[in-house]
């Protein structure tokens, strides 16, 4: 928070200054303030007069967003204090269509989709915005909303998005198989339960996190609903979501070989 804001609230300097000495307060730049308990990644940007952004800021959000290991911050209008730069810093030049208040540490969510838009390679911008979807941190009207406003690439990613994709994963693999020319049903419900993905009518694809998959009993569950899904005709493929990251033109390779067979039109 801004000194003078302080001040606004009722806070005299006198007390800050007691706060900061107390270490109930600790002091970013000549003029905010923050607690000590505040996020140092908030700290480090907010220390250069930046705030936090892109996948760094999506990924603090609990969404689905690329692993960066570079601090990715946005800097504010007529920002000139380039000395202050980390090597590990991504700066995003370009203003998000959100005003954001002086003592923000962090950009609101429609910049941070803003920036991964311009950002990010297609498939994983479209898997973070999934995931802001999916998780109810924004709705299909407010996408489409800033879509019309921010142009072309916003846009081709808000065409590409679709909340019903359960994980990052899923939503590589659907945009993945959409640029080969092949639709993908994401969370189609089949024998009474979701599968990840339906490709034309019979091929089931399922896809493997790390989380409830690496449970024995929900393992089990798994490979229980594959061969019930098998007898009743379909064909269940399963990857894990590190062959979806990692080994994609042989995922790739594999479903194309499947249609080619005619394994997903067996009906």
């Amino acid at each position: 928070m801004h000194r003078s804001s302080l001040r606004d609230a009722g806070f005299s300097p006198y007390r800050v200054r007691r706060e900061l000495e107390a270490g109930r307060l600790i002091s970013i730049g000549r003029d905010r303030v923050a607690l000590p308990q505040l996020q140092p990644d908030i700290v480090r940007a907010a220390r250069a007069g930046l705030r936090l952004t892109c996948v760094t800021e999506a990924r603090r959000r609990g969404l689905w967003a690329f692993a960066d290991p570079a601090l990715h911050v946005a800097a504010p209008n007529g920002y000139s204090a380039r000395g202050r730069l980390e090597s590990d810093f991504e700066v995003h030049w370009s203003l998000g269509p959100s005003h954001v208040p002086r003592d923000r540490g962090v950009e609101p969510l429609p910049n941070v989709l803003y920036h991964v838009a311009r950002c990010q390679p297609l498939d994983y911008a479209v898997a973070t915005f999934d995931s802001a979807l999916n998780g109810h941190a924004i709705s299909v009207h407010e996408l489409n909303r800033l879509a019309k406003r921010l142009g072309r690439r916003f846009a081709s990613v808000v065409a590409a998005t679709d909340g019903r994709a359960d994980s990052g994963s899923e939503s590589l693999f659907r945009v993945r198989m959409s640029a080969a020319g092949v639709q993908v049903e994401p969370q189609a419900v089949v024998d009474g339960h979701p599968v990840d993905g339906l490709i034309g009518k019979t091929l089931v694809v399922q896809i493997d996190g790390f989380g409830p998959h690496s449970d024995p009993a929900r393992r089990a569950r798994d490979l229980a609903q594959d061969r019930r899904l098998n007898l009743l005709g379909f064909t269940v493929f399963r990857f894990s979501s590190l062959s979806i990251e990692r080994e994609w033109p042989t995922v790739e390779r594999q479903i194309l070989d499947a249609m080619a067979q005619g394994i997903h039109d067996q009906f």
